[in-house]
């Protein structure tokens, strides 16, 4: 079954989200640490483990910061 990890990183300002679908929590590690290389970012990683629901917000922001 797959489920939804979620990095967030402490960064300078605001910090970075990456938010993947994988099978397993080592897949999920690769996923995320290839679009932190990506994006040119060399930190730590912070993995959250969400179960995938029906009627399930994943990200919401309203950009009032």
């Amino acid at each position: 079954m797959k489920k939804i990890y979620i990095h967030s990183g402490k960064g300078y300002w605001l910090g970075s989200k990456v938010i993947v679908v994988a099978s397993s929590k080592e897949e999920a590690e690769t996923l995320i640490s290839e679009v932190l290389i990506s994006n040119g970012l060399k930190e730590p990683l912070n993995i959250e483990e969400m179960s995938i629901k029906n009627n399930l917000v994943i990200y919401a922001d309203n950009g009032d910061y």
